[in-house]
Parts: structure tokens; C-alpha cells; sequence
């Protein structure tokens, strides 16, 4: 049993592997081939920043993480943008509500050399590192259809996964002008999908181009002011999600291209390249995470080429720690960990998607419930572990009830009061808390696993705590 169920890994991974890379390559040149050309941002004349604008309503913060789907048929489901260590690659730590634990470390991060040479290369011509004083709001252009909107609130939770909590770029609801000659009000990306022949004439238009950043700095030319994004609806070509995440973060202050010949596979190539996803990286490699992370997280907006060194960088380990957990379900299992590196946390879980919709199953009790396990870190890396629950009524399967309880430290010291409550809403077979009163502050994304739904699993993050939890029903 125990080969069978690892040949079903391996088979799902390689599908999710497939599925991603299909991806990039829907976002190839003309003729589809696998690479794209992506120019550096055309960035516009500077303009003065005003005085930060007051909360605007229709504004969502802190969206759920990303999700994704083999082929669409529920062959697989991952949440996050880490696949974690491999159980062979750690070492044992027992067993907690049903659930095998793992942990340990893994060389899988980059050196601070490389970090510091990546960024570099992503000042402005001016010399600085302009990245946002404050997260900046996305917002698509009016008349979008649903499929591209999808692709970008897709590639917006790609990015936030490895920004800090509270550097993450906020959604807004409502829509933004189309073919904006001006800079958009200051803290705004915009994002338009245009065939390329109706492009501005100030934009970047060779025929291989399949999106430019419109990028405008504050007069001093140290930091972002706003962005105007533009993706090319070309009929060689129906996927965007790379190209949107690579013009993102153009817009978030990565204002140049990174070197091929030194990181092949970096979603900042001026060409991206079909082979990133290959690697399971889910279009960002670990030297991109590094650098974002390090971006937002150890650097001020401004700071010159010359500051950009491995001593202001701080202390930087390429090692990760990795807190795993996993269960089966008959021959399937279901996985889920998180790990932390340099302050970064990546929390992911991954399991056999449903055959149909959590609505459809007809053979639920009255009260459904899963019991497992949640694992985590605090920022300042240590580890915490307590018990998980899920609550959902048949009578009404569109909200749930999401209890971590018993939560403490290595040492069994109790975290916070002990417990955290989310309440839950659920979509087809997957859940999350946002745009829903909860007891608790934080942000819960997740999935039923499983046939006939008997596994669940997901992810966590606040700003005193990241991690994965997963159980059975």
C-alpha cells in the first residue's frame, strides 16, 4: 500500500508540475513558444506625493492564499506557494490527533550574496531601491471580464504570500478607469487587459511583449508612486498569471530584469521561461521569495544601490526549518507544514481534491467535524502546535466553524490565551475567512481533501503567528 500511495504522490505532483507549466508556457511569444520577452517598467515623468489618502471603502485586506487546482479536475489541490520538505528529508517527532509530524532543516534557501547582487540589479536608473511606503491597492480596469479578474486576484495572493503580513498589497472592489494617459492617485496599481494594438503609444509594443509597467516614482525619484499595468489579450496566448506576478512586482519597486545567466529560472528574467514551474516552484523560485522577503522586510523604501550590502541585510541563514504534518486517506495522503527562514514564513497544505462539491455529499452526518492538528511559527521563529477543528452544519454547508485550541510553545507554554475562533465561509470545496467576522484577527485559507470530503486542510496567517493545519473527519 505504502508504494501505491507514493506512486499517487508522485503521479499528483507531477500533474500539478504539468498544470503549472502549462501556465507559463499559455504566457509564451508569438506562436506560443516558452519564453516571453517582458520589458523593464516605462517609467513616467516623477510626480509629487501627496498626503496619504484616507481608508476607502470596498477595500479588501489581507486576501486568502493562493489556491491551485490540477487541470481544474480536482486531481489535486495545494494551498501556498511551498511545497515543503519531503518527510524523508526530516526526522520524526510522533503523532498528534491522528496526524504523522515531521520536522528539521533544509538547505534551501540563497546565500545573502546572492540577495544582495538580485536586488541590486533591481534599482532604478536613478540608483534606489523605490519600492512603496505603504502597500499599495490593486485594481482592475472597468469592463474586465471574469477570467482575467480571476488571474489577477490570483497573482496578487502569489506575491502576498511571501510579502510580510503587513506589507501585503490590498484588492479593491471597485473598478478603475481604462486607457490612463496619467499617472493613477498615488498608492494605486492598475491593471488593464488590452490587445496590444490598442496600447498607449508611450508603451512598450514589440510583438513578443506580453505586458509592460507603466511606473511612476515621487519627485525625488527614491520611492514608487504608482503603476499602470498592461497585458496584452493576444489570441496566441490565454494564460497571464505569470506575466501578471512578473509586472507586479515590477510595480512593487523591482524596476529592472535579473540576470539570466545567474538566476536561469527567476520569474524576473526579461524573458520568462517555461522551466520555472517545472520545479514545483508555483512561478516563484526560492531566490525571488528571498528577494522579496528582504525587500520589504530588511530594507527601507529609498535605499540607495550603495546600502544594498550583505552587513545591512543583517543576519541571513539559506537554511529553512520545516515543521511537517500528514495523513492518509485510504491510499492517498494528505500533507500539510510550514516553514520559516530569515524571518519568512511559508505555510502550504496539499491533498486529493473531492469528486464533487461539499453542498453534494449526501452522506455527512448532521454536524460534520474534522479533528487535527495545527502547526506553526511566530515571527520570531518559534514553533507552536496546538489542536484543530472544523464545525460545519448540513443544514447550512455554506459557513463552518474553525477552532484551534490547546495552542502552546515547544516548552508547553501556553500561546496567546490558547486558543483561536474563525468563522468560515465555504465555496464548492474550498473555505476561507475573508469579508467574515471572526473572534480572532487573522486570515484562514482551506480545502477539503478527500473523495468523499474526510480530509481537510489549509493555512494561517496573522501577524504573531503563520502556520498549516489539517485533519480528519
Amino acid at each position: 500500500m505504502k508504494t501505491k500511495r507514493k506512486l499517487v504522490a508522485v503521479l499528483s505532483i507531477l500533474l500539478l508540475m504539468v498544470f503549472v507549466a502549462f501556465m507559463a508556457t499559455g504566457c509564451g511569444g508569438e506562436g506560443g513558444a516558452s519564453r516571453v520577452s517582458v520589458p523593464e517598467p516605462a517609467r513616467m515623468p516623477e510626480v509629487s506625493e501627496p498626503a496619504p489618502m484616507p481608508e476607502q471603502p470596498h477595500i479588501s485586506h489581507n486576501l486568502p492564499g493562493p489556491v491551485w487546482n490540477v487541470l481544474g479536475l480536482g486531481i489535486i489541490t495545494h494551498i501556498g506557494t511551498s511545497g515543503g520538505a519531503p518527510a524523508e528529508n526530516l526526522r520524526s517527532t510522533g503523532f498528534a490527533n491522528g496526524v504523522r509530524l515531521y520536522e528539521g532543516r533544509v538547505v534551501d534557501g540563497n546565500s545573502a550574496v546572492d540577495v544582495v547582487d538580485y536586488l541590486r540589479e533591481m534599482t532604478t536608473d536613478a540608483g534606489y531601491l523605490a519600492t512603496f511606503q505603504n502597500p499599495p491597492t490593486v485594481s482592475i480596469v472597468e469592463g474586465t471580464s471574469d477570467e482575467y479578474t480571476a488571474d489577477t486576484l490570483h497573482a496578487v495572493r502569489i506575491v502576498n504570500s511571501v510579502l510580510p503580513y503587513d506589507k501585503q498589497i490590498a484588492f479593491s472592489e471597485s473598478y478603475a478607469p481604462g486607457q490612463q494617459a496619467d499617472a493613477p492617485s498615488y498608492g494605486n496599481i492598475h491593471v488593464e487587459f488590452l490587445p496590444q494594438y490598442r496600447w498607449p503609444a508611450v508603451a512598450y509594443s514589440e510583438p513578443s511583449t506580453l505586458g509592460i509597467a507603466r511606473w511612476w516614482t515621487t519627485r525625488d525619484r527614491k520611492t514608487a508612486h504608482s503603476s499602470h499595468i498592461l497585458i496584452d489579450t493576444g489570441e496566441d496566448h490565454d494564460n497571464f498569471t505569470a506575466v501578471i506576478v512578473h509586472e507586479l512586482l515590477h510595480a512593487l519597486g523591482f524596476y529592472s530584469h535579473t540576470d539570466v545567466t545567474r538566476f536561469p529560472l527567476s520569474i524576473m528574467n526579461p524573458q520568462i521561461n517555461a522551466l520555472i514551474p517545472l520545479l514545483g516552484t508555483f512561478l516563484l523560485r526560492e531566490i525571488d521569495k528571498d528577494a522579496i522577503h528582504a525587500t520589504y522586510a530588511r530594507f527601507e523604501p529609498g535605499t540607495p544601490a550603495s546600502e544594498i550590502t550583505a552587513e545591512n541585510l543583517g543576519p541571513w541563514e539559506s537554511v529553512s526549518f520545516h515543521l511537517r504534518g500528514e495523513f492518509d486517506l485510504g491510499e492517498d495522503t494528505v500533507a500539510f507544514g510550514v516553514s520559516m527562514r530569515n524571518g519568512m514564513a511559508q505555510p502550504w497544505a496539499t491533498g486529493p481534491g473531492p469528486a464533487g462539491n461539499l453542498s453534494d455529499n449526501r452522506l455527512l452526518p448532521e454536524t460534520a467535524t474534522w479533528v487535527g492538528t495545527l502547526l506553526g511559527f511566530t515571527p520570531s521563529g518559534r514553533k507552536i502546535n496546538g489542536d484543530a477543528r472544523l464545525d460545519v452544519e448540513l443544514a447550512d454547508l455554506s459557513s463552518g466553524d474553525l477552532l484551534f485550541s490547546g495552542l502552546e510553545y515547544a516548552n508547553t507554554q501556553t500561546w496567546g490565551d490558547g486558543d483561536l475562533e474563525y468563522t468560515v465561509h465555504i465555496q464548492d470545496n474550498g473555505f476561507h475567512n475573508w469579508g467574515h467576522e471572526s473572534k480572532d484577527e487573522g486570515d484562514v485559507t482551506g480545502a477539503f481533501f478527500g473523495r468523499n470530503h474526510e480530509g481537510m486542510g489549509g493555512i494561517l496567517r496573522r501577524r504573531d503567528l503563520t502556520g498549516a493545519f489539517g485533519g480528519k473527519r
